[in-house]
């Protein structure tokens, strides 16, 4: 009897520092090794110990646990696992939610054209040509009278803009402009101009002030 409890407590010291070994702190148990180790006769709080130490991936359905019951393994030991369980399915749900990418919901993408040039309170012009220069076309927009309708306020920061107007060069004596919603993306109108027949900023400026007109 006194052999057979020395042999218990020395195997459960060996696996006591098993277990603190680096080799195996990667070691995942399962129900199978819960039931084996109980089986063994190691004391309950070396079983804790490794459950603690050791990640798990335990079965933890009401079939598991008659199972784990009918083998004698106590109460302590099975919530153990049950925490194990919690927690591991808690991390999967995390790293989850964090690879999963969320859907981009853009603002506003049901409005027309028409109710996103209303709302809008700032415009930001960006030019692909090297005519007109931004100070000509900002000065020839501002001072049309019919520009002042839409209540559209020129800003130098394109950050805070709500519609981008963007300004090509086609060819030769030919523009293009084009209006861009910031938050929804939606081009709200677009159109073709000359520089022929008067200076380019000025035209700009005009159908510009058309375009909005036709869009409301």
């Amino acid at each position: 009897m006194k052999n057979k409890a020395w042999i218990i407590f020395v195997l459960s010291l060996l696996l006591l520092v098993w277990t603190l070994t680096p080799a195996n702190a990667q070691e995942v148990l399962t129900n199978a090794q819960i039931l084996e180790m109980s089986r063994a006769g190691l004391s309950k709080q070396i079983i804790l110990t490794k459950i603690r130490l050791s990640a798990g991936n335990y079965d933890v359905t009401a079939n598991a646990l008659i199972e784990l019951k009918k083998a004698g393994v106590e109460d302590e030991i099975v919530t153990a696992m049950f925490e194990v369980f919690n927690k591991t399915d808690k991390q999967n749900l995390n790293i989850v939610e964090q690879t999963t990418p969320k859907p981009i919901i853009k603002p506003d993408a049901s409005k027309t054209a028409a109710q996103l040039l209303r709302e809008a309170h700032t415009v930001f012009f960006v030019k692909h040509s090297l005519y007109p220069s931004l100070e000509d076309l900002e000065s020839s927009v501002l001072k049309r009278s019919g520009w002042h309708k839409f209540n559209l306020a020129v800003t130098r920061n394109r950050d805070e803009a709500d519609l981008i107007v963007e300004i090509n060069h086609e060819f030769l004596t030919h523009y293009a402009f084009r209006v861009i919603d910031q938050k929804t993306g939606k081009v709200l109108t677009a159109s073709g101009v000359t520089s022929v027949g008067g200076a380019l900023a000025g035209n700009i400026a005009d159908k510009l002030i058309k375009r909005f007109n036709e869009v409301l």
